[in-house]
C-alpha cells in the first residue's frame, strides 16, 4: 500500500482500482492486461454497479469512462476527471493503463 500512497504517484486512483481488481478479480485484471475482448466492458459494468458515496461518484464515473476509451481506443477530449486519473502531463494516454498494470505486476 505504501507504493500507492507515495507522493510521487501520478495515477493513484487508477492504480488503486487496478490493485483492487488484481486482488478481488484477478481474472478481470488479467483480461485487461492481456487486452481480451470485452474486458473493459466487464470492468465498466462492475464500476457501474457500485454504490459510491457522493465524494467518490465522479471518480467511479471517470474510471468507467476511461475503460470505455480504452475499449474504443479514443482519448480525444478527456474530461478534467479523466485527465486527473490518467495524468495531466501525459503525452500518450494510451500508455498509462498498461504501464500501471506492469507496475502492479511486480507485486505478488
Amino acid at each position: 500500500m505504501l507504493f500507492l500512497a507515495s507522493s510521487n504517484r501520478r495515477t493513484i486512483e487508477l492504480e488503486t482500482w487496478l490493485l483492487g481488481l488484481k486482488v478481488k478479480r484477478p481474472d478481470l485484471f488479467a483480461n485487461i492486461r492481456d487486452k481480451k475482448e470485452n474486458a473493459h466492458l466487464e470492468a465498466r459494468e462492475l464500476l457501474n454497479g457500485l454504490q459510491p458515496d457522493q465524494n467518490m461518484s465522479h471518480i467511479i464515473s471517470a474510471l468507467s469512462d476511461i475503460h470505455d476509451r480504452y475499449q474504443r481506443d479514443d482519448f480525444e477530449g478527456l474530461t478534467p476527471d479523466e485527465e486527473h486519473i490518467l495524468g495531466r502531463a501525459c503525452i500518450n494516454h494510451r500508455d498509462i493503463l498498461p504501464a500501471a498494470i506492469r507496475r502492479l505486476e511486480t507485486f505478488n
